[in-house]
């Protein structure tokens, strides 16, 4: 599966247990942009520091429960979506990267993605979390 940035900040909170639990007691394979580990590194850190926003970003990391995909072709589906729809720039890189991994993507319920919910998921498995 894809986290993008605000369901993996939901799940770090301790606001998404289920979730959490599917990711660690199934073993699913768990995955996330450049682009969203850069938006939560500093939200993380907005929230409870640098230093300490650092620490729990590298211990994520070492935890190996999500991994970082950096591939040209997710860059290039990013702006496929980008073109199509008027969502952020991390939202369409977690798309991409859903649908270059052929997985489902998770998603908080923002405004901007309810509003497009049924033409993205014409083109991936687009999951909204409650």
């Amino acid at each position: 599966m894809v986290l993008d940035t605000g369901v993996l900040m939901d799940i770090l909170d301790g606001n998404n247990e289920s979730l959490y639990n599917k990711i660690i007691h199934n073993s699913v394979d768990t995955y996330i942009s450049r682009i969203s580990l850069t938006e939560l590194t500093y939200v993380v850190c907005r929230k409870i520091g640098g230093e300490s926003g650092r620490r729990v970003i590298n211990n994520l990391l070492a935890s190996n429960l999500v991994k970082v995909v950096s591939q040209e072709e997710v860059h290039n589906l990013a702006a496929e979506f980008k073109c199509r729809y008027s969502i952020s720039i991390g939202d369409c890189y977690s798309l991409g990267l859903a649908k270059l991994m052929e997985v489902p993507v998770y998603f908080r319920p923002e405004k901007e993605i309810i509003l497009i919910l049924e033409k993205l998921r014409g083109e991936c498995d687009v999951v909204v979390t409650k």
